[in-house]
C-alpha cells in the first residue's frame, strides 16, 4: 500500500524455471507479473429505520 486507496504487488511464478507438461503441451515457464489495485471503499451500510404504530401496536421495518 503506497497511497490511500492504492495497493501495488509483484511476483514471479514457477522462480526455478523448471519444466512441467500436461499431456504434449509444456507450462509456461518463468513469469513476472505486476498489479496495480485501486480500491473505491466500501458501499455505505443501509440505515434501518424502525416505524412504531401508536394506534395499532405493530412495528414495522423500512
Amino acid at each position: 500500500k503506497f497511497a490511500p486507496n492504492w495497493t501495488a504487488s509483484v511476483g514471479v511464478n514457477n522462480i526455478g524455471n523448471w519444466k512441467a507438461y500436461t499431456n504434449p503441451n509444456p507450462y509456461p515457464q518463468r513469469m513476472f507479473f505486476f498489479a496495480l489495485n485501486y480500491d473505491l471503499g466500501e458501499p455505505k451500510a443501509a440505515g434501518v429505520t424502525v416505524d412504531r404504530g401508536a394506534s395499532s401496536g405493530t412495528t414495522a421495518f423500512r
